[in-house]
Parts: C-alpha cells; sequence; structure tokens
C-alpha cells in the first residue's frame, strides 16, 4: 500500500488515511477492509465479463480466482465440518455436461434458432406459413376481388417501395388468410378492422342450440345408427 509518483496512486484521497494509519489501528483495519472489498468486487466483474465473453475456461479460471480470494479472506474455522473435503466429489468439465445435458441444450438451440420472426402482413400473427404475394401469382382465386382489394390496400398503407413487383415479393401473408382472399371471403380478424372480431349478433347468440343447428351452414358431425331387421317371433311352449 505504499505509494508514490512511480506507482501511479500518488494523488489517491486514501493518501491521508494511510499517513494517519500509523497512530490509529482502527483506521488501518478499516483501510485494509476497503481494499478487500476492492479486490471482489474486481474479480466479480472479471468472472461476469468471462460469463459475457462465453469462454467457459475463461470463466472457470475466474471463478476459481474469486473462490480463491473468499477463502483466503473470510476462512472458515477449522471445527467446522463443512472445511472437510469430499475426496469423491470432483469438479463437473464441460464434457459432462454436455454429456449429461447436452440433448436438453440443442433442442434449446433448435427452438431458438428456429423460432418464428416473420409475421403475415394482413393479420399480423407470427406464423411459419407465411408466404410473399409474388407466389400467388398466376393461382386460382388470385384475381378475386378480395384479395385485390387487399393488395391494393396493402400497397397504399404499408409498402416501403414504390416498385409493384419489389412489394409483391416483400410483402408476405399466411396460408389462413390466402385461402380465405382467393375464395373471395372476408379476413375476420386482420389489420383493415384493427384485429377486432365483431361481436356476436343477438339475434343469434340467444339462439338455443337446437335453432343454432337449423341456421348452421356445415355440420361437423353427425351418427348414423342403422337398425337392424326386427322379428317378431314369440316361444310357445306346451305345458
Amino acid at each position: 500500500m505504499d505509494c508514490s509518483p512511480e506507482t501511479g496512486c500518488y494523488n489517491s484521497s486514501l493518501n491521508a488515511a494511510r499517513a494517519l494509519s500509523s497512530h490509529y489501528p482502527q483506521l488501518r483495519s478499516q483501510i485494509r477492509r476497503l481494499y478487500e472489498v476492492r479486490s471482489i468486487a474486481l474479480h466479480v466483474k472479471y468472472v461476469k465479463e468471462a460469463l459475457a465473453g462465453g469462454d467457459f475456461k475463461a470463466l472457470t479460471d475466474k471463478t476459481a480466482a474469486l473462490k480463491a480470494l473468499l477463502a483466503s479472506l473470510f476462512p472458515l474455522p477449522s471445527k467446522d465440518k463443512s472445511t472437510v473435503e469430499c475426496t469423491s466429489c470432483s469438479a463437473l468439465s464441460e464434457d459432462e455436461v454436455m454429456d449429461k445435458h447436452g440433448s436438453a441444450l440443442r433442442a434449446v438451440c433448435k427452438e431458438r434458432d428456429s423460432y418464428v420472426t416473420t409475421c403475415c402482413d394482413l393479420c399480423e400473427q407470427l406464423r411459419k406459413d407465411v408466404k410473399a404475394l409474388a407466389s400467388y401469382e398466376g393461382r386460382k382465386g388470385f384475381t378475386s376481388e378480395k384479395l385485390q382489394t387487399a393488395i391494393d390496400t396493402l400497397y397504399q398503407w404499408k409498402t416501403n417501395y414504390e416498385d409493384i413487383d419489389m412489394f409483391m415479393k416483400t410483402t408476405f401473408i399466411c396460408s389462413y388468410c390466402a385461402v380465405k382472399l382467393r375464395g373471395n371471403n372476408d379476413v375476420a380478424r386482420s389489420v383493415f378492422n384493427c384485429l377486432a372480431v365483431e361481436s356476436t349478433p343477438d339475434c343469434i347468440k340467444d339462439l338455443n342450440m337446437f335453432e343454432k343447428v337449423l341456421i348452421k351452414f356445415t355440420m361437423t358431425c353427425q351418427v348414423i345408427v342403422r337398425l337392424g331387421q326386427i322379428s317378431n317371433k314369440k316361444d310357445h311352449r306346451v305345458n
């Protein structure tokens, strides 16, 4: 803790405290504790940098240095049972960790790398089945009124390109919206209605189950029971 102009810490604010510490034991203790805390803070900083860098060996070395510093500054009592080292325990290596948890780590990496980041420009949902509008050109239903209206509206609202060909290549639509529009039907939830779904009218909401069956367009499930022949036989017994 000797300071001089050559050491670079000549202008330290602790110079006066160190000059007086020879006369005050409590001040010497406080200065020593201050340097211990500073050493711990620096080692914690090194561990965080190694953790952010992703180098497993560097992280192991910095963690071991921090552990050794804490052990030297705060030694445990000799009678403490926790100081007895376990001979059967050893530090896990990177290969052992990968052998035990490698499948889970690879699964997490796969989910991270395959996360869907492209959304449909019409319904704004993150989907895996989005395609560019250009891929639907020349296909059945591309000239439908609803699809052409949606393309014109998207071109006015969301395009960043004046070139129509570039717009068709950079604007994406999911298969659900494409099927609806190619069939000349409206998409219930889209940017055109602020991604909202209209509530069910009271005249339909108040119907009972049988009334709803009579007005629905399709029947999702129907059970047909075929009855066999019924024979009218009577067992005549002679008494």
